[in-house]
């Protein structure tokens, strides 16, 4: 089989990706921030990074992590082909299209990641439920690609990446991130493609519950904040906290409190 090129990147069209969109997720989010014993991995070898997808700001949460400690390196994503056609110049960005759900789609997945882990300085990202799963669901399923780059690919390093958006004291939610330690498959190992996508669920299902424990605590506390919005509910609430010395309404106000 004739080899495919790698996916379209254009270098110019990526810096100001990276310029922008960190600008473009804090004006979303009080804050984003990354558990702070996450391991970031050097990407000295071929990379993925894989992680869960329970909203359409995943990418975006992934490209703050790119850009913050992966600046010099070319990223790539699958996407699905019928949402390339709406955002055409997601192609210039490292998005390569597959046809989601079809044999198709998945020769395709392995095509186009094949072709990027053969490049030098080169991360795949990816989203391997495939679509939309809430965070809470168990047990963490994913589709059987990246069990065939483990088996197939050597050297090759999967990073489990989890994400949780979720509320806080802010009018906005927060973005939690946490990576997981670094998985690299031995080119002697035997399992199969089906062993490996069960072994990378398991550790995303880890991570994931990791975060969880986290997030409940409603605390910074053990995050490093990568971005953050200005503090505040906003609009005409925040003035009357502001110059009225109301409390905010939470759950552990009382109503006399609130009333006060």
């Amino acid at each position: 089989m004739k080899e495919r090129p790698p996916p379209a990147y254009r270098p110019v069209v990526a810096a100001l990706a990276r310029w922008y969109i960190p600008r473009f997720v804090r004006k979303a989010f009080h804050a984003v921030r990354l558990d702070a014993q996450s391991a970031i991995p050097p990407a000295a070898t071929p990379t993925v990074i894989y992680l869960n997808h329970p909203s359409w700001w995943d990418p975006l949460i992934g490209a703050v992590i790119a850009c913050r400690f992966y600046p010099r390196h070319k990223h790539y994503c699958p996407i699905d082909a019928q949402s390339l056609t709406q955002y055409p110049i997601m192609r210039q960005l490292g998005f390569f299209p597959v046809h989601k759900n079809t044999a198709r789609g998945a020769a395709e997945f392995l095509q186009a990641s094949r072709s990027v882990l053969r490049q030098n300085n080169s991360i795949l990202w990816v989203t391997p439920q495939g679509d939309f799963v809430d965070s809470l669901v168990r047990p963490v399923a994913l589709k059987p690609g990246l069990g065939h780059l483990a088996r197939d690919i050597y050297p090759i390093t999967f990073v489990p990446m989890a994400i949780e958006y979720i509320f806080w004291q802010d009018r906005l939610p927060e973005a939690l991130i946490s990576l997981g330690a670094p998985i690299s498959p031995d080119r002697h190992g035997e399992k199969t493609a089906a062993q490996w996508t069960q072994r990378l669920a398991a550790a995303l299902e880890q991570q994931q519950n990791v975060l969880r424990a986290k997030a409940v605590l409603r605390s910074g506390d053990g995050f490093t904040t990568l971005l953050m919005r200005q503090s505040g509910v906003g609009g005409i609430y925040d003035l009357r906290l502001r110059y009225g010395g109301k409390k905010p309404l939470s759950a552990s106000v009382s109503p006399e409190e609130q009333d006060a």
